[in-house]
């Protein structure tokens, strides 16, 4: 491959015309890692709400433990990550739904359609992603405590099942659903478990205001698949409800996002740090105003992923507000450290 061209791929999960790809170019594209961005805040978000609550608490830990963890989830959720792309494009294929004409074939390289890997060589690469988590998993089993199995369960389940029959959460309109409890509660919970051996009610309530936006992302996505996913009598939300209710409950997600932290600091949930995310609604207001125009009837200059349209601006979206509510909850700690009397937490 030429220079750069893996960084191509982690930034858009495509590859220019005519590339030719390597090993790891082949993997990369395989698990399309330009999404991977999401995952990663959600482990930091995890990370940051255990963090302060260590420093609020003076709680004796040992450090070195604490920061091998919280890399160690992080590395198993982006791995969960992988494998739950892997197993889509798998599945979808296998039942008839990725073909060349379907619109996954047409943004990127299917692995499966474009040869990329063979059918053996995919299952192999799941099966080994899966054992490799569950290993993870049942070192914090021992380390830290079995309750973590319940996160890794919840998932795996909705993972797995996903696109796979007999349950497939995708056709039956639960597919969004399952995204907003991954993204939320199961990994933003799971890292705080790890570290800290305990959860509580507040750290998964806090974990819904970026976990809606993760869900706007897909709702994007299969807003752009609406025409083909209906014609297949895939049941995915937008199908279900119509394409314009659809495109509104995504901008009315996009805009909870902000509501929910601004009462998150009202009812002293976390403290006012986090309300530098609302500096986001300068990009939820562009998109808001894509998501209410027609798509393009040609591919935009420069656009990567083409033909999918919605599913970007979601994510672009997505991509700062998610990198603010980190950035609010890094100047929670700064001034629970530097200015504890303006820092306003319900103790």
């Amino acid at each position: 491959m030429k220079k750069g061209s893996w960084k191509y791929i982690l930034a858009t999960c495509n590859i220019k015309e005519g590339e030719q790809l390597d090993t790891l170019g082949k993997y990369l594209l395989l698990v399309r890692p330009c999404v991977f961005p999401m995952t990663l805040i959600s482990a930091l978000i995890g990370g940051l709400l255990a963090l302060e609550h260590v420093i609020r608490n003076n709680v004796a830990i040992d450090w070195g433990v604490f920061i091998f963890n919280w890399l160690l989830v992080t590395f198993a959720l982006v791995l969960a990550h992988a494998t739950n792309n892997m197993l889509n494009d798998y599945f979808d294929f296998k039942s008839g739904v990725d073909d060349e004409e379907y619109i996954r074939a047409q943004y990127a390289p299917h692995p499966l359609i474009s040869g990329l890997v063979t059918e053996k060589q995919m299952k192999l690469l799941i099966i080994g992603s899966i054992l490799l988590f569950l290993a993870i998993t049942t070192y914090f089993a021992v380390t830290v405590s079995p309750m973590v199995i319940i996160f890794a369960v919840i998932g795996l389940f909705i993972s797995i099942f996903y696109v796979t029959p007999p349950v497939q959460l995708k056709h039956i309109a639960l597919g969004e659903l399952g995204v907003l409890i991954v993204w939320g509660p199961a990994m933003v919970g799971a890292t705080y478990f790890v570290l800290l051996g305990e959860i509580s009610v507040k750290i998964l309530v806090l974990s819904l205001p970026y976990a809606l936006l993760v869900t706007t992302v897909l709702m994007g996505k299969h807003v752009d698949k609406y025409d083909i996913d209906s014609a297949k009598k895939i049941h995915t939300l937008p199908v279900v409800l119509g394409k314009k209710t659809a495109t509104y409950l995504t901008l009315g997600m996009m805009g909870s996002f902000y509501a929910l932290i601004v009462l998150a600091v009202i009812f002293r949930y976390t403290g006012i740090g986090i309300l530098v995310g609302l500096v986001g609604i300068h990009r939820l207001i562009i998109a808001g105003k894509i998501f209410l125009q027609p798509k393009p009837t040609e591919k935009p200059e420069n656009y990567p992923v083409w033909p999918l349209w919605y599913v970007g601006w979601a994510f672009w979206h997505t991509q700062l507000a998610g990198s603010l509510f980190v950035l609010g909850l890094i100047l929670n700690i700064l001034l629970l450290i530097f200015f504890p009397n303006i820092y306003l937490l319900n103790i």
